[in-house]
């Protein structure tokens, strides 16, 4: 299903959350994912904090990472393994979608931000039905300090799982948003921009 065809689509409810860990963290000294927040490691912290709020989540991990596989294990969350993680991100948005239902909206999570408040998934998804499921929804970060920030996670409707399938490189979904703009919740929550690349 192409963008073409959203007049055609029947927009279904249904989010799947999608949390990439499949990343090697070279920034970071030690296994990035398996960082505890809390004395959970924080793939996992980053997946049960979006469970709430979606039908499903899916954790895309690295083949040999079974540290990781094992934690998922642990708390019942369900991955599917990236064997081209070296390509880059969008390797591991591609191998999601391809386990996902094609009637999946899809909130795209990276795993090193394990700090997103409740509340934000919730105004996220509120928005994302206010505009009939069938808009891009995005953080974005607004402080006294700064200019706006673009953040995560970014909601994906259905229609937009084949684009997501055409991706490539390390810039994550990128090139869609500059095609489908999409509609920018302001949020004061530092957790949409705070991830984890040192320690």
């Amino acid at each position: 299903m192409t963008s073409a065809s959203i007049e055609k689509f029947n927009p279904c409810e249904k989010i799947t959350a999608v949390i990439l860990a499949a990343g090697k963290g070279s920034r970071f000294n030690g296994h990035k994912m398996m960082h505890e927040i809390n004395g959970i490691p924080m793939a996992v912290v980053s997946a049960l904090n979006a469970l709430p709020h979606v039908n499903q989540v899916l954790v895309v991990v690295r083949p040999q990472d079974d540290i990781l596989k094992r934690a998922l294990d642990t708390y019942g969350l369900s991955y599917t393994e990236n064997p081209d993680f070296e390509k880059g991100m969008s390797s591991s948005i591609v191998i999601a979608i391809d386990n996902i239902p094609e009637d999946q909206n899809i909130l795209l999570c990276l795993g090193d931000m394990p700090y997103i408040e409740f509340d934000t998934y919730r105004h996220l998804i509120k928005s994302f039905k206010n505009n009939e499921l069938k808009k891009i929804i995005r953080p974005i970060y607004q402080s006294e300090d700064s200019d706006p920030i673009p953040a995560h996670p970014v909601l994906f409707p259905a229609f937009l799982q084949t684009d997501l399938t055409l991706l490539s490189g390390d810039e994550g979904a990128k090139s869609i948003l500059k095609t489908h703009k999409p509609i920018l919740i302001e949020t004061s929550d530092e957790g949409v921009i705070k991830d984890i690349d040192y320690t």
